[in-house]
């Protein structure tokens, strides 16, 4: 049960990297124009280009999501140095080896 898990995760893992580098190649080959800012290549750039004309340029997004960007890496940097100290902790017994050092590095993730 456990191998047959393990070969599924190996075989999606692949399956992603495969995906990503498709994905890739496409953008960089495929309908490549100069409509991006200050005239750059846009890959897939008659889609790029009619949604672009749909939703126009707001602001208000790109603070958002600059906001959102900031806090996760805040956060990330927060639950990192946490986890340096847990660790440096472990390594001195300070602390019980029953404590699993690898949760902090899984809980950044997850935040």
């Amino acid at each position: 049960m456990k191998k047959e898990k393990s070969q599924k995760v190996l075989l999606s893992g692949i399956a992603m990297v495969v995906l990503f580098i498709l994905w890739t190649v496409a953008i960089s080959l495929i309908d490549v124009q100069p409509i991006g800012p200050q005239n750059s290549s846009v890959g897939f750039a008659t889609l790029n280009g009619f949604i672009h004309s749909l939703t126009g340029v707001h602001m208000a997004i790109y603070t958002v999501t600059d906001l959102m960007l900031s806090r996760k890496i805040a956060n990330a940097l927060f639950w990192d140095l946490r986890c340096l100290d847990l660790y440096s902790l472990l390594k001195e017994k300070a602390y019980s080896r029953s404590i699993p050092v690898f949760w902090c590095w899984e809980h950044s993730i997850l935040l």
